[in-house]
């Protein structure tokens, strides 16, 4: 959520949402399948997992930290030009001249295509992901059903699917439409979005490692 909180106040929630429901889509019809078994039996493989996932967390909450101290900088930035054309406009004419350089700093926003893929790695690269679809979705399985029970994980699991893509949309677009109007606000829900990202980072690299042997 924290991701998507970040993504909705750089106006990218849509298609943070849309990777994030790829990623999903995929690893319910890898449930489906029977392929998510294999990760969350083979340790090693979640491992990798965990440790991409965390790494990726890693990455999405150092650059929210970058963003925040460059919008920092740049308001400085304005707020020293704008004391110096007031202290300008006050001399007499002719006291002085010489403009003021002004270099402006700009937050590099990812491209709509890099969001998507982004939001996407949240979701492959989450091992819990894969254990909730393997622990939720098939107790919802029924035995008495005419359909196959790939049939019925594969429509469960895209149920589960729209029902976090509802979720995620108004969780990105709820913090757009609160914060993005208050500058100050978004700029703190944003570091601590980043903080927030770097710690499940760590804590998805560091646990899956401390329960080795």
């Amino acid at each position: 959520w924290a991701y998507l909180i970040s993504a909705g106040l750089r106006r990218r929630g849509n298609q943070a949402v849309l990777g994030m429901v790829v990623g999903h889509l995929i690893i319910a019809v890898a449930t489906a399948l029977g392929l998510a078994a294999v990760v969350a039996t083979h340790q090693w493989i979640s491992i990798v997992i965990g440790v991409c996932g965390g790494l990726v967390l890693l990455k999405l909450g150092t650059s929210a930290l970058h963003g925040v101290l460059e919008e920092r900088r740049g308001r400085t930035a304005a707020e020293v030009v704008a004391a110096s054309v007031e202290d300008a406009d006050s001399q007499p004419a002719g006291a002085g001249a010489g403009g003021v350089a002004v270099r402006e700093r700009t937050t590099v926003q990812p491209s709509k295509v890099a969001t998507v893929a982004q939001g996407a790695s949240v979701s492959l690269l989450n091992p819990k992901v894969y254990l909730m679809f393997l622990t939720l979705v098939p107790q919802f399985v029924s035995q008495s059903s005419p359909l196959t029970d790939t049939a019925q994980l594969l429509i469960l699991g895209l149920i589960h699917v729209a029902t976090c893509g509802v979720l995620y949309l108004g969780v990105a677009h709820g913090a757009g439409a609160l914060l993005l109007s208050r500058p100050r606000a978004a700029t703190a829900v944003t570091a601590a979005s980043g903080l927030v990202m770097i710690v499940l980072g760590l804590v998805v690299i560091v646990e899956p490692l401390l329960h080795l042997g």
